[in-house]
């Protein structure tokens, strides 16, 4: 279980949204998460195919899939077919993010391209530990072992060495959730964004 602390600096603002220091629900297993459409240049079947040899070690760890998409019906049918109704949660779309980082520990970005994710950003300053794929977009933002973990999107041993990672080296984690808020504090708030548009507008001028 995380132990999600920090000091009080205000966090930044993403469209509507204000988050603020969430306390996760107390549990003894870790919930993992994925938070985006059902795609499949998402690489969700990559993930589920992982965290199902994941749970041969970790027998009561679980991953709740928020979202919604035309990879649905394949999940479905991995989770059924696999018996992992105990382990993996299809949740659809929530609108309140608040719910979806009260209750998920991890984000798991697997994702095979995309830029800066909305998510991502989300998740590291929720207190969220966040684990993604090392594509354009998320190497901009996951430094690996300093702000996040980083895995080779196309190699199932990488991802699966870094959820070890996850549960092994707690030191680790609680350093990393540290650090992602403060980058995401330094470098993503609104005000920082719009100073430093407005920087660049200006030197057109």
């Amino acid at each position: 279980m995380i132990n999600n602390t920090l000091n009080n600096n205000p966090l930044p603002v993403y469209g509507e949204v204000k988050f603020i220091d969430i306390k996760k629900d107390k549990r003894e297993e870790v919930h993992f998460g994925y938070v985006r459409r059902l795609m499949k240049f998402k690489n969700l079947r990559f993930l589920i195919k992982v965290f199902q040899e994941f749970l041969v070690k970790y027998p009561n760890d679980r991953l709740y899939i928020y979202g919604r998409g035309p990879e649905i019906n394949f999940i479905q049918d991995f989770i059924s077919g696999n018996n992992l109704e105990k382990n993996i949660f299809l949740c659809g779309y929530e609108k309140e993010k608040e719910k979806i980082y009260k209750n998920i520990d991890v984000l798991i970005d697997p994702a095979l391209a995309q830029g800066i994710s909305n998510a991502n950003l989300e998740a590291m300053c929720t207190g969220t530990f966040l684990i993604a794929s090392n594509v354009r977009g998320n190497i901009d933002l996951v430094k690996h072992r300093i702000t996040g973990l980083s895995f080779n999107t196309y190699n199932e041993k990488d991802l699966l060495k870094q959820l070890f990672t996850f549960k092994n080296d707690k030191k680790l984690v609680q350093e990393i959730i540290i650090n992602a808020k403060k980058e995401i504090i330094t470098n993503y708030d609104i005000d920082v964004v719009a100073n430093k548009i407005y920087k660049f507008l200006n030197s057109r001028l």
